[in-house]
Parts: structure tokens; sequence; C-alpha cells
């Protein structure tokens, strides 16, 4: 079956996958990680460097801290990469709300005199995943933007605040 015409995973079937993922972890450098740690929130990634791609990141807990993540197919369940702490008091940082990337993006873009786009309020849109393909500034599809349109550019603010006039493959 094609991707354009398949359903996106449901939170439960992406929850269950991630439960059942966490256990092939249990012997591994990552076993701390995903110890006792339960799936807590989704995040919906489009890979903008490929037709019809979607991935969940499905971050992982205990108790209130942020232990680990695993990347899977929003479509066919695939699990793919993972990563996590490997100390038994280790925290993973936490991502961006989007209910405070608007406020970040602002924040940001106003800190740099060389900030070459014009931000006025009201007249940005978000785009409603999160975006992400390999560029200068994300290596790893853990670390995905939040997109931003902004006349006719767009702008990303990856989710660990970090903003971004342009997304940079190639060499640096």
């Amino acid at each position: 079956m094609e991707k354009s015409t398949q359903e996106m995973l449901t939170t439960d079937r992406t929850f269950q996958i991630a439960r059942d993922a966490a256990k092939q972890y249990s012997e591994s450098r990552l076993k701390v990680a995903f110890t006792s740690a339960t799936p807590q929130e989704k995040w919906l990634v489009q890979r903008i460097d490929r037709e019809d791609s979607f991935y969940y990141i499905v971050s992982y807990n205990v108790s209130a801290r942020e232990t680990a993540r695993v990347i899977v197919d929003a479509f066919d369940g695939k699990v793919g990469e993972a990563s996590g702490i490997t100390r038994e008091d280790g925290e993973l940082p936490r991502y961006l709300p989007m209910s405070d990337a608007m406020n970040r993006l602002f924040t940001e873009s106003n800190r740099s005199a060389k900030w070459e786009i014009k931000m006025r309020s009201g007249l940005i849109g978000l785009h409603p995943v999160l975006v992400w393909k390999p560029c200068v500034q994300s290596s790893t599809p853990f670390l995905p933007f939040y997109q931003f349109s902004v006349g006719e550019s767009f702008v990303y603010l990856r989710v660990d605040g970090k903003l971004s006039a342009r997304l940079t493959t190639g060499p640096a």
C-alpha cells in the first residue's frame, strides 16, 4: 500500500510500538534510559527532504525526567534510532513546547543585529508539525525544527531554541 493512502498511526498504537521497542534496549548501552521508563509524549516530524515521509519522536520518562527518545515511522510503525541517557541521574534536555515557539522566535531574532528578515507579530505562520532534513543546523533527526513562514521566506527554530534563517545542506 502506498504511504499516501495509509493512515498515520494512532497515539495508542504508537505508544504500544514504543513500549515494545524499549524492551530491545534492556541489554544495551541505553539500558538505564529505558529501565522503568514509559512513553509520555510523541512529536510528529515531517522529513522535508523526502516526499510524504513522517516520523514520530516518542519520549520516555521516569517520573518527571525524560530519559530516552525513539523514532517511529508514522505510517508503518518501523522503529528507527534511539537516544537516551547512560547515567542513572541523567536527563535529556526538554524540547521547546509549540506553545512557546513563537515567543522564542521573536526573542531570538531580536537578539541578533544581523537578522535579515523583518518579523511582524500576527503575520507569521507556524507549520502544524515539526520538520527535519539532514543539514548543517541539525545532523540528527532527534533535533527537528519549528518551521515559520515569514513573507516569502521560511525561518527555522530548532526544538532546543536555536534559530536559523535557512537549512544548509552540503559541506559546512
